[in-house]
């Protein structure tokens, strides 16, 4: 189930992006670590991620899978909030 909605909220995704080359995928696994291995198995340039913004306390109880994918993709990663 979880991985249909993912694919249905990607579908919607593209289709805004008319007329831009975007690619998107659904994988399985610990997430910071999947998003960069696939962008490096994938040669991919770009790797844009979002964010929700958690400070203190709550970023350090629940880690940052954007921070931890910056750290570690050998590409270029744009944060979105």
């Amino acid at each position: 189930m979880i991985q249909s909605e993912a694919a249905a909220a990607l579908a919607h995704v593209k289709s805004q992006m008319a007329g831009v080359n975007i690619e998107t995928v659904v994988l399985d696994g610990k997430p910071a670590a999947e998003i960069v291995r696939y962008a490096k198995e994938q040669n991919i340039d770009l790797i844009v991620i979002g964010t929700q913004g958690k400070q203190g306390i709550e970023r350090f109880l629940l880690g940052s899978v954007a921070e931890t994918v910056i750290r570690s993709a050998h590409c270029r990663v744009l944060v979105v909030k």
